[in-house]
């Protein structure tokens, strides 16, 4: 056989290039650059760079059972500081920041104290979380049908008895029978406590409408619903819970940490729409 044989060509090799702030150096020369000229804005490195984040603290944000995009939300805050910049090793700046924001965040909920107060260990109960089994029957009891020949809807006295409380507190009448009975509906829907605190906490709908602070609206879902831990448990039961397994309102007015976190949190008549 005389011929020659073509030499088969080889695939191409797959080229992954990493984003040059990967990094110490080339994330401290990013963060220079998008600190002049307003470049959190329009430097197209930005879209980049949420996208490193997001991976990159995807499992701490599991960890804690957060979602990713908090991660994200706290890593922005500390990349726009200038201690970060001039940081020897910007990365691990911002890599301890994200996993102490997580861990207080967690906190606050399993133990339904502020975010702040979460962050200093020597003011936290170490309380641990009790398992969620002895909390499921508030739902289903929340979503029974009324009783034959009552005019009740089976919900009219919790929904009191909460907004009661809240008005009580300093939260403005109808900003509290808003919310109460927004978050109870979307309790019965979800069918679940865990499944409507995380899709609750990231509703915006309430926030709009009555100007609602944030840190308000998670105060006040913690202390409705509880805080939600790691699968399965829950650091404390919320008020519904609470009023269905036959605690009375004087109970609850007798928690002094609850009492102190929702007046803390009560947003003022500046929200009534």
């Amino acid at each position: 056989m005389g011929e020659a044989t073509a030499a088969m060509p080889h695939p191409p090799r797959a080229i992954t290039t990493a984003p040059g702030f990967t990094g110490a150096e080339g994330l401290r020369a990013l963060l220079e650059r998008l600190a002049r000229e307003d470049g959190w804005r329009s430097d197209p490195a930005v879209a980049q760079l949420v996208g490193v984040l997001r991976e990159k603290y995807a499992l701490l944000a599991r960890k804690w059972d957060r979602h990713p995009d908090e991660a994200v939300s706290a890593a922005f805050v500390v990349l726009r500081a200038e201690a970060t910049r001039r940081a020897r090793d910007p990365w691990a700046v911002v890599t301890d920041a994200v996993a102490k924001t997580l861990k207080a965040e967690a906190h606050a909920e399993w133990l339904l104290i502020s975010t702040d107060r979460a962050r200093r260990p020597g003011l936290v109960a170490q309380e641990r979380p009790v398992r969620t089994s002895g909390d499921e029957e508030y739902l289903t009891r929340i979503a029974a049908p009324a009783v034959t020949g009552s005019d009740d809807d089976g919900l009219g006295w919790l929904a009191d008895a909460l907004v009661g409380i809240l008005a009580g507190l300093g939260w403005p009448a109808d900003v509290a029978e808003g919310c109460v009975d927004y978050v109870l509906d979307h309790v019965i829907r979800a069918g679940r406590r865990e499944t409507a605190f995380d899709e609750l906490r990231r509703d915006i709908t309430l926030l709009a409408l009555y100007e609602l602070p944030r840190e308000s609206w998670l105060t006040l879902l913690r202390a409705l619903l509880g805080g939600t831990g790691q699968t399965g448990t829950l650091a404390r039961r919320g008020m519904i819970g609470r009023l269905l397994l036959g605690e009375t309102a004087g109970d609850l007015l007798a928690d002094d940490a609850l009492l102190l976190a929702l007046s803390d949190a009560a947003p003022g008549p500046r929200c009534v729409p």
